[in-house]
Parts: C-alpha cells; structure tokens; sequence
C-alpha cells in the first residue's frame, strides 16, 4: 500500500476525503496489483446503473427496496460469510 498516497487523501478536510478512493488504497495491502483508478472507473459506472435502476421505482420505501434488489440480486453482492 502507498502510505504516502493514503495519507495525503486523508489529511484532508472530512468533506473532500473520497471514501472509495481510501478504501481501495486500503486494499492494496491485500490486493497489490489492484489499479485504484480503475476500480473507481467500475464504482462510478455501478452508481450510475444504480442510480437510473432507483430512479425508475417511486416512494422512499421502494427506492430502498429498489436498491437492495440491484446491488443483491441484479450485481450479486453478497455480506462477509465468513465473519
């Protein structure tokens, strides 16, 4: 992991800290050859299918709803299993 890079993300002011961003550089400590850029690249695309699959469903109940249903059952996103 590129401490330097991480660090220099987080010692920013907590509104323009990039949560994704510092998650994945996280992960390269686990993941070395994971390219940050390009992950972000799929996040940004994935928020955006998202995005337009809850703009379809009406009212705050179904949007959540609606969200829970693409990101487990359209994407296939499952929780940690294993703790």
């Amino acid at each position: 992991m590129d401490r330097t890079e991480l660090a220099a993300l987080l010692d920013q002011p907590d509104d323009r800290i990039d949560l994704g961003l510092a998650a994945l550089l996280l992960a390269r400590a686990e993941f070395p050859t994971l390219d940050p850029e390009e992950q972000m690249a799929r996040l940004d695309a994935l928020a955006r299918e998202a995005a337009a699959y809850i703009d379809r469903h009406a009212g705050h109940p179904a949007r959540i709803d609606a969200l829970r249903t693409f990101l487990a059952e359209t994407c296939g996103f499952r929780g940690n299993e294993e703790d």
